[in-house]
């Protein structure tokens, strides 16, 4: 399988109680990562500058020309309690000039405007859209927070938005009706996150996965960890719920390793026990 992922690498300062850790991150890292534990060929369009640690994506074979900017990286400041979260914008690297790359899937994930939304026009393959950066704006001492945004979601084959995205992008407040009309919108399936459950909407079932009551660390990537792992079994099995149930494992056995950052991306013997798991468990209902 051939990938790509259209998305800015990171540099992060996490804030976990009284502790501070600053790791290599962003969504082109987490899910290029997560889709070369699936052995997909991954290809990155990213941005990033010479404070970037560039030995985990060649480590990992994964391809990122015309990378380098002499801009430093984009870089965050985030806060975690649990799975709550704050996040502060403290540099952002230049935006990224995508080019039109034929895979068999392509992730887009915006981390802070690198790139615009007409992008998806210009894409072939199956296309994984999560718009999170797109929709982030800066407030008192930088501060992100999710605002409304105008986005095109014609031939998005699926969408992963949490609900204040739902909220953003459609206006609408009731989640279900929200992800429906994010269908009408353009997105064949609908992928909502929140904490500790995951629920999908293709055509009219709705079906819902819910985490183990575990303690949660650092919660950092897991959305794109996610995304690379729905992305590969989908584009291997050609199933949306078979895919679900992968995604939900993923996050699941990256939560199971308490390990921080990158080093929590998981094994695909871990994300399949998992994800065999939800499979008998998951909810569903027509909607």
């Amino acid at each position: 399988m051939n990938v790509s992922v259209i998305s800015h690498c990171a540099m992060d300062r996490l804030h976990i109680g009284d502790s501070t850790y600053e790791q290599a991150g962003g969504d082109a890292c987490y899910s290029g990562l997560m889709a070369r534990e699936f052995k997909s060929n991954v290809s990155i369009q990213t941005k990033f500058g010479d404070d970037f640690p560039k030995k985990y994506l060649q480590n990992a074979n994964i391809k990122h020309d015309a990378s380098s900017s002499a801009l430093p990286t984009t870089r965050f400041k985030i806060v975690i309690d649990g799975l709550k979260r704050k996040m502060y914008l403290q540099n952002q690297c230049e935006d990224i000039q995508v080019q039109n790359d034929s895979r068999d899937g392509i992730i887009i994930s915006p981390i802070y405007h690198e790139i615009t939304p007409d992008i998806i026009k210009n894409q072939d393959g199956y296309i994984l859209y999560n718009p999170q950066g797109l929709l982030r704006t800066t407030g008192e001492d930088n501060m992100i927070h999710t605002s409304p945004a105008t986005l095109d979601m014609t031939d998005v084959d699926a969408l992963k938005v949490n609900p204040a995205e739902i909220q953003a992008i459609t206006g609408d407040d009731n989640e279900i009706e929200g992800m429906k009309r994010l269908q009408k919108m353009g997105a064949r399936t609908v992928i909502r996150t929140n904490g500790k459950d995951i629920v999908m909407l293709d055509k009219t079932m709705l079906y819902t996965i819910e985490l183990p009551n575990k303690k949660i660390y650092d919660t950092t990537g897991l959305g794109a960890i996610l995304c690379g792992s729905f992305l590969c079994t989908m584009l291997k099995e050609k199933d949306t719920l078979w895919a679900l149930c992968f995604a939900g494992g993923a996050v699941q056995a990256a939560l199971d390793s308490k390990a921080l950052g990158l080093a929590k991306i998981p094994k695909k013997g871990a994300i399949q026990t998992n994800a065999s798991y939800f499979y008998n468990l998951v909810k569903y209902r027509q909607v």
